[in-house]
């Protein structure tokens, strides 16, 4: 028997297809390797770009999440070592 869940937040909405797990490592692994790279981070000009490239793209979720890997875009598009899980941008 399904819930009535209307006029509660999120009711309606499809579910996030990554566990809180999966974000937590793949945030820890990312992170890991950010420190590892000396904490570097692109060049403005760089970090523009991957920005205006996710923002566009149909997998970002709640306007900053990637819903493919589940990291807050703003800070992940700024490390050095980071990638677009679809390829869009490279480090």
């Amino acid at each position: 028997m399904k819930k009535n869940c209307e006029g509660l937040p999120g009711c309606g909405k499809k579910k996030d297809k990554l566990s809180l797990l999966k974000r937590a490592q793949n945030f820890i692994a990312t992170s890991t390797k950010h420190v590892a790279n000396g904490l570097k981070n692109v060049s403005d000009t760089d970090y523009m770009i991957r920005i205006r490239t996710c923002n566009t793209c149909d997998k970002l979720a709640g306007g900053n999440t990637c819903s493919l890997c589940g990291c807050y875009m703003p800070t992940k598009a700024r490390w050095e070592v980071s990638d677009c899980p679809l390829n869009k941008w490279k480090k």
